[in-house]
């Protein structure tokens, strides 16, 4: 029976993660035969050409998937690599600012930035500088989330080369990363005194200091970058996060407004509603709604709107999100869910998860997406995710909201794994880069008398004022094994709880590709 493009894809993909090299590459070329500038499998083709180091015969392979698709970050992430590794500097540095301007950010793009930027300064003083293997091994690192390894090389460039600024910038991103901020400041701090007209370290530093709760501090360091880099997008979301915080909400919708993004879009709403501007708020989401009706983020901001000032919501994606939340179990899709949990857990253990995110207290969260390149258990717990999924459709699919009448077609699943010990919580949050999202849960809180490890769904979040407590909510005390799909717009949190025990999952998105 001949293959689709998609299964082609599928299988190409599985054959590439098992080692199986020949055959990932034979079934690109089949999808390319047909559809030539398919981005997926020039991308994957380009991977799997660098991987053997044939960089060259990548470049033409990403810079076709960049052009199908010049907003897909991995892509572009390839596309510079790769360049770099054929010291095409000039070429790397144009397409980076290229990117950019699609609205293209992001930690890992700016270490790629930082790395072209120090490449100026070693080429002619590589006897007191880190060679280009050591840089190359260093982004690599810290690019696949193997934050381990890139800590130990920063600090041995950063022993052996005290004034290069690269290593001590990746050092800063990589504590960042891990939890560890005020760490994280000192080298940032550090970078920024080696390199003052560096934008971008100037706006970690800023990165850092918020997250200590220096918001002053930080305001000083986002305002220098963009002083450097006035139309640095980032920094000036950034800034407009932390005016935010600061109550000057007037001075945060200047800067979310210069910022090109669906998040900023959102945020500037926030501050207006948090301000009592509602004929602006009304106006913005009203227009919204004819040009972009498929914000997450505006969409949850939106309902709960509606909802306060007793109106029809404007923003028709999902008006009723909390009769979207569908409950299953793992045992449902396997007779053997127990041993599968088990083995999760198990495989868990092996993941480096990071202390406090910004929505997880008292608990850990990994950076790694657990569905890229799985193991053989995570690949079956994939399988099962998505036949939820595709009941979940099915269930709905009458349904006239743009959630379902937009559902994507292509879309990928991404993971994390979630650890919550004794006191642990999730605050209030939706998943604004997801369309349909979940958890599945591995260890869960003894039932008791209260609602302590619940998970409980809601139209309020984001510190959003409220003037009508009795806004629709609901309260789910989940077991062992139970998945739980709901709209990415839809705000949820976790209650805390106070017995001396671990609440285990994993959240996933279903996104579009």
């Amino acid at each position: 029976m001949e293959l689709t493009i998609e299964q082609a894809l599928q299988q190409g993909v599985a054959a590439h993660n098992a080692g199986n090299l020949p055959e990932a590459e034979r079934l690109y070329r089949a999808i390319l035969q047909s559809q030539p500038s398919h981005p997926d499998a020039n991308h994957n083709l380009g991977v799997l050409a660098v991987s053997v180091n044939k960089a060259e015969t990548a470049l033409p392979l990403f810079k076709t998937a960049l052009e199908a698709n010049p907003k897909v970050e991995q892509f572009l992430l390839s596309y510079i690599d790769a360049l770099i590794k054929e010291k095409q500097f000039k070429n790397a540095k144009q397409v980076l600012e290229h990117g950019k301007k699609q609205g293209v950010t992001g930690d890992k793009l700016n270490v790629l930035e930082a790395q072209l930027a120090s490449i100026n300064e070693t080429e002619n003083v590589s006897r007191v500088s880190p060679s280009q293997k050591q840089l190359s091994s260093l982004l690599e690192h810290y690019q696949n989330g193997r934050f381990g390894d890139a800590e130990k090389l920063a600090i041995s460039i950063t022993h052996e080369f005290p004034k290069h600024q690269f290593a001590w910038k990746v050092l800063g991103a990589t504590l960042k990363q891990t939890g560890r901020v005020s760490e994280s400041l000192v080298a940032s701090q550090k970078s920024v005194q080696l390199a003052p007209q560096d934008a971008a370290a100037h706006n970690n530093l800023g990165n850092s200091l918020k997250e200590e709760g220096r918001l002053d501090e930080a305001e000083a360091s986002y305002t220098q970058a963009i002083a450097l880099k006035p139309d640095y997008a980032e920094a000036h979301s950034n800034l407009g996060v932390t005016l935010q915080e600061l109550g000057r909400l007037e001075e945060a919708i200047l800067h979310f407004d210069l910022v090109n993004s669906r998040n900023a879009t959102a945020q500037s709403l926030e501050c207006l509603y948090v301000n009592k501007n509602y004929f602006e708020f009304d106006k913005r989401i009203h227009s919204m709604s004819a040009l972009d009706n498929l914000n997450i983020r505006v969409a949850a901001v939106s309902a709960f709107a509606a909802h306060q000032m007793k109106k029809k919501d404007p923003y028709q994606f999902c008006t009723n999100p909390l009769d979207f939340i569908v409950i299953r179990n793992l045992a449902e899709y396997d007779s053997h869910s127990n041993n599968l949990v088990d083995e999760i857990i198990r495989e868990s253990d092996e993941y480096q998860l990071i202390w406090e995110s910004r929505t997880t207290k008292y608990g850990f969260q990994g950076p790694r997406d657990v569905f890229e390149n799985p193991s053989k258990t995570i690949s079956h717990l994939e399988s099962i995710v998505q036949q939820a999924v595709d009941a979940y459709y099915d269930r709905f699919k009458s349904e006239s909201n743009i959630f379902i009448k937009s559902w994507p077609r292509k879309h990928k699943l991404m993971g994390w794994y979630n650890r919550l010990l004794k006191n642990g919580y999730h605050t209030a949050h939706i998943h604004p880069g997801g369309w349909l999202s979940g958890v599945i849960y591995l260890k869960t809180i003894a039932l008791s008398n209260n609602d302590e490890g619940a998970i409980e769904f809601g139209l309020h979040g984001y510190d959003l004022p409220i003037t009508d407590e009795d806004y629709p909510r609901e309260l789910h005390r989940p077991k062992r094994g139970d998945i739980i799909l709901f709209p990415s717009s839809l705000f949820h949190r976790t209650i805390p709880f106070t017995t001396d025990s671990e609440r285990c999952a994993i959240a996933f998105d279903l996104t579009p590709v």
